[in-house]
């Protein structure tokens, strides 16, 4: 754990500039700057989690391992909640794939007792 708590704090840095980086470049150089208002919100999170990561030097090596499990736990809970999302999804669509074959397969015994007369 001592090796996470030393890493932590250099390692959220270069990823907050990093995303930042990346939203300059889809913002200015891939939009040309016609989508500005859209990537705002994108900007502040990104320069919060650059003066978050910047107070993270200064914080005690205890409340730095509180931060990392917490936000493998954060991290850890929304994939989960992501892939309970998509599996609810895939099940939906099997129920509704199954019910519309289901009224298929009546229809056509309907029409076949109609033309032939026989179940």
């Amino acid at each position: 754990m001592n090796f996470l708590i030393k890493i932590f704090s250099p390692t959220i840095l270069i990823i907050s500039f990093l995303l930042l980086i990346y939203t300059f470049y889809k913002s200015e150089i891939i939009w040309i700057g016609d989508n500005r208002n859209y990537y705002k919100t994108y900007y502040y999170i990104f320069s919060i989690l650059i003066c978050f990561s910047i107070i993270t030097f200064f914080i005690k090596d205890e409340i730095k391992q509180y931060l990392i499990i917490f936000g493998i736990s954060l991290i850890l809970s929304l994939y989960l909640f992501e892939g309970y999302l998509t599996f609810k999804e895939q099940v939906l669509k099997e129920q509704v794939l199954k019910e519309h074959f289901l009224k298929e397969q009546l229809l056509k015994e309907q029409l076949y007792e109609k033309q032939t007369g026989n179940k």
